[in-house]
């Protein structure tokens, strides 16, 4: 009998402490956000604190600058007058003239090491909602994809969930920049 009340204390004991850590686990993920969107300048991607970003991203984004760079280099020396690559907007939100606030809605963890067996990083799924008080007010919500590394949480990929072009995400969007380069040089 008191082994039985051992269990049942021992359970309880663990659901919550699951529990608590997954509410810290919430809190430093929407810490995380809450840091880059407040320090996220509007339409230059070039100034994003890559502190707050997963390493694949912030090489996408480094990929992405230099592919800048060298085509407007290129135009230049040419003494060309044609516009050169480049990405425009905010491309940290689905609304190109970005947001002038935000709020974390909601924020689901995940771990597919749990679910493959595979050994991985803890990963979540965070709800944000946007603002832009310069347009009326607009607000609508895209869901940034979160990552642990080195226990801190870093933005790997935002899903868009309005028109912001052709891409569902900002890394597949970066991936079709990358690609113009690609095809302008075989050109």
């Amino acid at each position: 009998m008191l082994n039985k009340y051992l269990a049942i204390g021992s359970s309880i004991f663990t659901l919550l402490f699951s529990c608590n850590k997954d509410a810290n686990e919430q809190q430093a993920i929407s810490n995380a956000i809450d840091s880059f969107y407040a320090a996220e300048p509007v339409g230059n991607y070039r100034h994003a604190n890559h502190r707050f970003l997963s390493a694949d991203l912030v090489d996408l984004l480094r990929k992405s600058s230099k592919v800048q760079s060298t085509d407007s280099a290129r135009l230049k020396a040419a003494g060309s007058t044609d516009k050169p690559l480049m990405i425009e907007g905010d491309i940290f939100t689905s609304v190109l003239e970005g947001s002038t606030s935000h709020t974390v809605e909601e924020i689901l963890l995940y771990d597919e090491e749990k679910k493959s067996g595979i050994k991985s990083h803890p990963q979540a799924l965070a709800t944000v909602k946007f603002c832009n008080q310069h347009y009326d007010n607009y607000t609508w919500r895209d869901t940034v994809e979160m990552v642990q590394d080195q226990g801190e949480w870093k933005i790997r990929d935002i899903r868009y969930t309005k028109g912001s072009g052709a891409q569902p995400t900002l890394q597949k969007t970066l991936l079709e920049f990358l690609k113009l380069e690609i095809t302008q040089s075989i050109e």
